[in-house]
């Protein structure tokens, strides 16, 4: 592949790729770094969708389906970049922050303790060491049980993105590290992100065929408490997609807790196309018209009537997977993706009970304080994880 840049800039700064691959699109980011004022700037965007009723099974039909799409995203985002100023044309192996589907993707957080023989002997490093590796070797044997009971997959079939330690406590006290603590009992909270080995080496081979460097894997369970560093929140952020809605727990800054279930958007779209026998197309139009609420008040309330029923049913869902937080506190709704503008998906979040939703937010690029939009386009809640993928880069 061909690309343009401005040599000021390539001198300047570096110039990454952020990629979000969704069930239904895909989202491209161009974005410079520069260390020294810590600043991600967006230089361009590129969207594409993907085949409607694509399902990831990685044959030969569905992954020329895909590199197309890929390629259609990130050259829509390069047309963008052309077209901003003069550039000098030259080639250029892309350096990417990959975020993929998250039936695709997983991660999981649990627990791990450990007792000490001799809690009255502060921990050195190389306990700590040890300590560690059995922990980790633990969680990634619970996690692929649980893999394995859930989806059939053998643990010897997992490609491991990660697995590490977000919490430790000695004797029921949060130590940001163990080393030079005494105690007996050492609890854990421990994160893994993984994939089926055979989605990765698909993925790979797509990448690797577009000539596009995977930099790295990229799960928003590690991207968000990076964007959150410094806010340090208290919230369930939400990633409403078009056919998975993701849910992530932050106490502090830190992650608590990740789930995910099965609806999102497209159970709205679907609705639409089955009533009227719309094209895709015109009903993602109508959507955002009525997220926006500029169509007429007569059409406006009939879709707000169609959608009833499957507003009670994504409720009913997010509901349930609430429940499932450990130690639940009055925390506050973060909304975003795709399908997170549609009217309903908020106020079923205001109308729960049992969590404060009823403070309920759309995140948007005000709240990202370490981009700057260079082109000022980036008013889609759609490109949120995209964005929150770059911040990989901020760790």
């Amino acid at each position: 592949m061909s690309w343009f840049f401005n040599k000021r800039s390539i001198k300047k700064d570096k110039l990454f790729l952020a990629l979000d691959i969704g069930t239904e699109s895909i989202k491209a980011l161009i974005f410079s770094y520069n260390n020294n004022d810590k600043k991600i700037k967006v230089l361009a965007d590129g969207l594409a969708y993907l085949e409607e009723y694509m399902k990831f099974s990685f044959t030969e039909l569905e992954n020329e389906s895909l590199k197309k799409s890929i390629s259609l995203a990130v050259n829509n985002a390069v047309s963008i970049l052309e077209s901003s100023e003069k550039r000098i044309k030259i080639k250029k192996k892309w350096q990417v922050f990959l975020g993929l589907p998250p039936n695709v993707l997983k991660a999981k957080v649990v627990s791990q303790s450990y007792l000490r023989s001799l809690p009255n002997k502060k921990i050195s490093a190389r306990e700590k060491d040890i300590i560690s590796s059995d922990v980790l070797e633990s969680a990634k044997k619970k996690i692929s049980d649980n893999f394995l009971k859930n989806f059939g997959i053998l643990s010897q079939d997992i490609n491991w993105i990660s697995l590490k330690i977000i919490e430790s406590k000695i004797d029921g006290y949060l130590v940001p590290s163990i080393v030079g603590y005494e105690g007996k009992i050492v609890e854990f909270e421990i994160i893994g992100v993984f994939l089926p080995k055979n989605y990765w080496q698909s993925f790979d081979g797509i990448f690797n065929s577009l000539k596009l460097e995977i930099k790295e894997v990229v799960h928003l369970s590690e991207a968000l408490p990076i964007f959150s560093k410094d806010r340090k929140d208290c919230g369930i952020f939400l990633d409403v997609g078009a056919d998975i809605t993701q849910i992530f727990v932050l106490k502090e800054g830190r992650i608590i807790h990740v789930d995910d279930f099965k609806s999102g958007g497209r159970l709205f779209n679907q609705t639409l196309s089955e009533l009227w026998g719309l094209d895709r197309e015109t009903i993602r139009t109508m959507i955002i018209n009525y997220s926006k609420r500029l169509l007429t008040e007569s059409a406006a309330k009939r879709i707000k009537e169609v959608f009833s029923p499957d507003k009670s049913a994504w409720a009913k869902s997010i509901k349930i997977h609430l429940k499932r937080i450990k130690n639940r506190e009055a925390f506050p709704c973060f909304i975003f993706g795709g399908a997170s503008q549609i009217p309903e998906i908020e106020e079923s979040l205001k109308e729960i009970g049992d969590f404060d939703c009823r403070r309920t937010e759309v995140l948007s690029l005000k709240d990202f304080k370490t981009v700057e939009d260079e082109n000022k386009r980036l008013n889609n809640p759609q490109y949120i994880p995209c964005l929150l993928i770059s911040h990989i880069i901020l760790k």
